[in-house]
C-alpha cells in the first residue's frame, strides 16, 4: 500500500475533481458543454445549471463533496467509521442548506431510513475510508457497505462501489490496472451488468456515445456505467476523461470522483488537478482536517 501521504493527494483530488465537474453538472445542453470547454478547457469556472446550484460558484465543491468532508471529518477521532456519529454530522449539514438536496437524502430525513435508490453518488464519496487505521481489502469493503447502506441501501450501488475501491486498492499496493480490471470484472454480482455494460462500449470515442443518445443521469444503469466506461476508455488520457466527464454532464460531478479516486490511486493528481483544489473554498477547512492523520 502506497504512503499516507499518496491517499490523501487521492482524497484532495476527489474533491477538486468535484468542485471542477459541478460547473457542467445538470445542464443537459451538450453543444452549451461543448462551447463551454472550448473556450475555458481545463479551467474551474462557475455551475451553469443555477437552477440546481443557485448559490454555488466556481471553487465550491457540490451537495457530494460536503458529504464527503463529513465522512473524512468523522474519520478522524480514531481512523475508524462509527456510523451513529456519522449519521449524527450529516443530518446537521442539511439544516438551512444553500443548495440542491438529492431524493435518497430526502428520504432519509424523512423516513429515518436508507432509501433504496440506484444513484452512484455514494461511490466518490468512499475515498476517505482509505484513511482507516489497519487497512485491509475486507475491511474497506465492509465499511464501505456499512457506509453506503447509510443512504443507499441498494445492493447493485455497494457491489459497484467495491469493484472501484478494488480497482484503487489494486493500484495503490502496485497491482497493475489490467490485471485487476481482468480480476474484477465478475466478482461483484450484483453490478456484473453494468459493469459489463461499460465494458463493451469502450469502442467507442465519447462523441460517438453522444450521437447514440447515452443517458448521463444518476443512476447506476445510466452513470454507473458510463463511469466505467470513462475509466477503461481514457485510463491512458486523463485530461480526455474529465474533459469527457464534463461535456457529457448528467451526474458527473458523482462520476469525476470516482475517476479521481481510481486515477489518483495510480498516476497522482495532475497539475490542473492541484489547481483545482488550490481554488476550492473549503481547501483549508480540508487541508486541517487531512493534518489531523499526521
Amino acid at each position: 500500500m502506497k504512503g499516507i501521504g499518496d491517499i490523501k493527494d487521492m482524497i484532495r483530488f476527489t474533491f477538486a475533481a468535484d468542485a471542477f465537474a459541478l460547473g457542467y453538472h445538470w445542464t443537459y445542453d451538450i453543444d452549451k458543454n461543448k462551447k463551454q470547454f472550448q473556450k475555458t478547457c481545463l479551467d474551474m469556472i462557475d455551475p451553469m445549471a443555477t437552477k440546481f446550484h443557485p448559490a454555488r460558484k466556481k471553487g465550491d465543491i457540490s451537495p457530494y463533496g460536503d458529504q464527503e468532508l463529513i465522512l473524512l471529518k468523522s474519520l478522524t477521532p480514531d481512523r475508524e467509521f462509527h456510523p451513529d456519529s456519522f449519521m449524527a454530522h450529516w443530518k446537521e449539514i442539511w439544516n438551512n442548506y444553500d443548495d440542491w438536496v438529492d431524493k435518497a437524502t430526502k428520504a432519509v430525513l424523512e423516513n429515518v431510513t436508507a432509501s433504496a435508490s440506484s444513484d452512484i453518488s455514494p461511490i466518490g464519496r468512499c475515498a476517505p475510508l482509505f484513511l482507516m487505521k489497519g487497512l485491509t481489502q475486507e475491511k474497506l469493503f465492509s465499511t464501505a457497505e456499512k457506509y453506503i447502506a447509510l443512504t443507499h441501501n441498494n445492493p447493485a450501488v455497494i457491489d459497484l462501489a467495491k469493484f472501484f475501491l478494488k480497482l484503487t486498492y489494486d493500484v495503490f499496493t502496485g497491482i497493475r490496472f489490467s490485471d485487476s480490471l481482468k480480476d474484477s470484472a465478475d466478482k461483484f454480482p450484483e453490478a456484473e451488468k453494468y459493469i459489463k455494460e461499460g465494458l463493451a462500449l469502450t469502442e467507442y470515442p465519447w462523441e460517438k456515445l453522444v450521437e447514440k443518445g447515452i443517458d448521463t443521469s444518476c443512476e447506476i444503469e445510466s452513470s454507473g456505467v458510463l463511469t466505467v466506461y470513462l475509466l477503461i476508455r481514457y485510463w491512458g488520457n486523463v485530461d480526455e476523461m474529465f474533459h469527457a466527464n464534463a461535456v457529457l454532464d448528467g451526474d458527473c460531478t458523482a462520476r469525476a470522483s470516482i475517476l479521481a479516486m481510481v486515477t489518483g490511486a495510480k498516476y497522482g493528481v495532475p497539475s490542473y488537478g492541484k489547481e483545482w483544489f488550490n481554488s476550492l473554498k473549503k481547501r483549508n477547512e480540508i487541508e486541517e482536517t487531512l493534518h489531523k492523520f499526521d
